[in-house]
């Protein structure tokens, strides 16, 4: 769910070619979705005749962007390791990734830690063992959720980083497809291993298919798969949408549901219902990846750039806002709270990007390198 990795198209190394700007576009459509499925609860807080809680079945679509993050994820992950291999690059993965996730996100996290214990309300030890490791390693029975409680999804990403790292460690990483194989499975070793060590739950979560989907998608891309027949494709794209729209008017339980997804109750059926059509529409729009100009390219990329911080900050922005709703001397409609909550989440994503994300990644990710050369001359023969 991270930004600013640059996607270059499958190319030989001497031609000079641009990042996948779809894909810069589709997080940042994934991240406002999370938003939207957020602002109306909110909105529904400010008044029971909230319109997308009348039509349709719309109140919790948004978490689907969740589903189209972990595809996304797959795919980047699978490009950037390409032709990477051994215990240096596997290391210098992982680490580069942590660094890409973690400070952003525990400066937030600590933010919310500061305002529980100001309500002198107690904070769960391992909550905070999750904020730090991503993978539950102290979890029993269930997964403890870490003080921003988006971070679920951060823990399926690093357990996903920790796959793709043994990949590279065994000198698979030009063979990353490989992947999608172990995670079909482990998804599958999880019918018969036991149920009662919750850490062999977590890692054979089916939830992880849609990290796979992602892998395949660049399977595709990578073998110029997607260069043909792309009505075909884009048949493949709108059949997914059609079944998002389906659900959208006929429902689609409860697999928005958190608890059923890091249990793994319901992982398959997320899986089904939201991984596959989404994976569909993403092979669709990249297989008709064309350069983009203009006002409306510009502000996809700009929230496309800043889609992980609006994922992050957006939950602390809408208790803020939420306050502010709340103490106003008069009541807004709650189709103007909204529109209002996802304004303000988008520009406190922005200015989270823009003053601390982005510097303190290029700061953090720049003395890596530094340090990664470092060692690498120091281990040369002399």
């Amino acid at each position: 769910m991270t930004t600013g990795e640059k996607i270059m198209p499958f190319r030989a190394k001497r031609e000079k070619t641009k990042r996948l700007t779809s894909i810069q576009s589709m997080r940042g459509y994934a991240a406002v979705l999370v938003l939207i499925a957020h602002s109306v609860d909110l909105a529904s807080m400010h008044g029971e005749r909230f319109f997308m809680n009348q039509w349709l079945h719309l109140e919790n679509f948004g978490a689907i962007g969740v589903d189209l993050f972990f595809v996304i994820s797959g795919f980047v992950m699978a490009n950037s390791v390409a032709n990477r291999n051994g215990p240096r690059a596997s290391r210098n993965f992982l680490v580069m990734r942590w660094l890409r996730i973690a400070p952003p996100y525990i400066i937030i996290s600590f933010i919310l830690i500061a305002i529980t214990i100001a309500q002198r309300a107690s904070i769960n030890p391992i909550s905070i063992a999750n904020l730090f490791l991503f993978i539950p390693w102290f979890d029993t029975s269930t997964f403890t959720m870490p003080p921003l409680d988006v971070g679920w999804t951060l823990s399926f990403e690093f357990t996903f980083y920790l796959l793709v790292a043994l990949m590279v460690l065994l000198r698979l990483g030009d063979k990353i497809e490989w992947l999608s194989l172990g995670i079909v499975a482990l998804v599958g070793l999880g019918v018969v291993l036991p149920d009662d060590i919750f850490l062999l739950q977590w890692v054979t979560n089916p939830i992880f298919l849609e990290f796979a989907l992602g892998i395949g998608a660049y399977s595709l891309w990578k073998r110029r798969a997607l260069e043909t027949a792309r009505v075909g494709w884009l048949a493949l794209g709108l059949s997914g949408g059609l079944v998002l729209v389906v659900q959208a008017v006929m429902g689609f339980g409860d697999v928005s549901e958190v608890a059923n997804i890091v249990d793994g109750t319901l992982s398959l059926q997320r899986v089904f219902w939201w991984g596959v059509p989404g994976a569909a529409i993403f092979i669709a729009v990249i297989a008709f990846e064309r350069p983009s100009t203009g006002i409306a390219a510009r502000i996809s990329g700009r929230i496309g750039d800043a889609s992980y911080s609006i994922y992050l900050v957006h939950i602390l922005a809408l208790m803020v806002y939420s306050s502010a709703v709340t103490h106003m001397p008069f009541g807004l409609p709650p189709t103007v709270v909204f529109v209002g909550a996802i304004a303000v989440g988008i520009c406190a994503g922005i200015f989270y990007f823009r003053f601390v994300e982005n510097p303190l990644r290029l700061r953090m990710e720049t003395t890596a390198t530094i340090m990664f050369r470092m060692n690498s001359m120091g281990n040369q023969p002399q």
